[in-house]
């Protein structure tokens, strides 16, 4: 997998706006990109993000819903670290893990991650509508946008560092 770049997209499409993280990955899979960038969609599953990134992977991009205490629809970009002597929580969840758990549980397995982007969004609620009706809020949906853009210049500028 050396030069590849996984976009990671995870989520619970039943748990409101948790299911940003897939809805990226929706659209995204409706826009041409190149050869070496792959998305993936995670659901639900806990260990299936991390057995893809077991490999040799340039970039990861993992995008998903957080909540960071800002106003709901809020897209922020980290770069998180390995936390040094703190291994994750067994059985190991991706979705209440923080991405330096997620890295230190793939390097654990073997695993080398040259760089890791998480993009976020600011969940407005992370469960059901009362009226069963299973979407993203308003703030998240229009957040979509945003963070697609972000996404696509992140891949097209990792691309353009490769090729140079």
């Amino acid at each position: 997998m050396k030069g590849k770049i996984l976009v990671a997209c995870v989520g619970n499409v039943s748990l409101g706006d948790d299911a940003f993280g897939v809805e990226l990955g929706n659209r995204l899979a409706r826009v041409s990109l190149p050869d070496h960038v792959v998305v993936r969609e995670f659901g639900a599953g806990s260990q299936d993000v991390v057995n893809a990134l077991v490999g040799d992977w340039q970039l990861v991009v993992l995008v998903r819903a957080l909540q960071q205490g800002e106003r709901p629809g809020t897209v922020s970009i980290f770069e998180p670290e390995v936390p040094k002597g703190v291994q994750p929580a067994a059985p190991f969840d991706s979705r209440r893990a923080d991405a330096g758990d997620i890295l230190a549980e793939v390097t654990g397995l073997g695993g080398k991650v040259a760089r890791m982007i998480v993009v976020a969004c600011e969940p407005a609620r992370l469960d059901p509508s009362a009226t069963g009706c299973i979407r993203l809020s308003t703030p998240a949906q229009a957040a979509l946008n945003e963070a697609q853009e972000l996404v696509l210049r992140l891949v097209s500028t990792t691309a353009v560092a490769k090729a140079a």
